[in-house]
């Protein structure tokens, strides 16, 4: 049973958009709540006010905060499943499309966005098409670490054979290779401010995993601004677990309940 004093807790996430600009105001209580608690035992501290006490006498340390709580679980084509119906849907569209946009929205390390681009580049050599990747992460550190591109060899064994082409092997890590890298765009972005900085829409955008830590206020908010991006028939994707809630289903057909894929009406 948790015991945790959780008061003051409003005034802490206020702190932590003053100090870092990220605004965690639309995280769902309980796994808020959890990833707190881990907060407290890393700094040896029994509640949020004394959280509180500890971050006003050390304001820089409000990123180290971020990080924890934005948790970045990820690996390359996690879930083959989704990666094979993103090359259907793709080379569906190929008669009408040949220059594709894609989000990826929540891309953490990059792995998820590079797998991607990966298949696309395979479908290149018997299809004429262009693309663009667009990946955004509030994780300024997970991001840098996506724009190096360089991962540990312990990933390497998650990318499928046809793909590992696009890859460079050094000693102990593995370097997404260029004709890859170029096609993809790696920002942070707030997905508060998705809809604002785009003067183009999306084909695709997946967002895996990521609403499972919103409550459905802020689900809804993001999900009207992934249909204002997407184009006329655009897909969007989402974490297996996740579904789109009364508010906005209206807005989308789903066409694959199993990996949670849904095109704009």
């Amino acid at each position: 049973m948790d015991s945790t004093d959780y008061t003051g807790l409003e005034v802490f996430i206020k702190k932590i958009k003053e100090n870092t600009g990220y605004d965690f105001s639309g995280y769902k209580e309980k796994p808020l709540k959890r990833r707190i608690r881990v907060i407290l035992r890393k700094y040896k501290l029994n509640n949020v006010k004394e959280l509180l006490n500890h971050f006003y006498l050390n304001p820089d340390k409000y990123s180290e905060i971020v990080k924890i709580i934005t948790i970045n679980v990820t690996e390359f084509f996690r879930n083959i499943k989704v990666f094979a119906k993103i090359e259907e849907l793709i080379i569906e569209d190929l008669p009408q499309e040949h220059r594709y946009n894609i989000l990826s929205a929540g891309c953490a390390t990059g792995e998820e966005s590079y797998s991607i681009a990966m298949i696309i580049e395979f479908i290149r050599k018997s299809y004429n098409i262009k693309y663009k990747i667009t990946a955004i992460d509030i994780d300024k550190e997970a991001i840098e670490k996506a724009q190096m591109a360089i991962y540990p060899i312990e990933e390497y064994k998650s990318i499928p054979d046809k793909y590992k082409q696009y890859v460079s092997i050094n000693d102990k890590t593995f370097t997404i290779n260029d004709n890859i890298k170029q096609n993809v765009n790696i920002a942070t972005i707030n997905l508060h401010d998705v809809d604002s900085l785009f003067d183009f829409k999306f084909n695709i955008i997946v967002c895996r995993n990521v609403f499972i830590y919103f409550n459905k206020e802020f689900q809804n908010k993001i999900v009207s601004k992934f249909y204002n991006l997407l184009e006329t028939d655009g897909h969007l994707i989402l974490g297996k677990v996740e579904t789109l809630s009364s508010y906005v289903k209206d807005k989308f057909d789903l066409i694959d309940l199993t990996n949670r894929i849904y095109k704009k009406k």
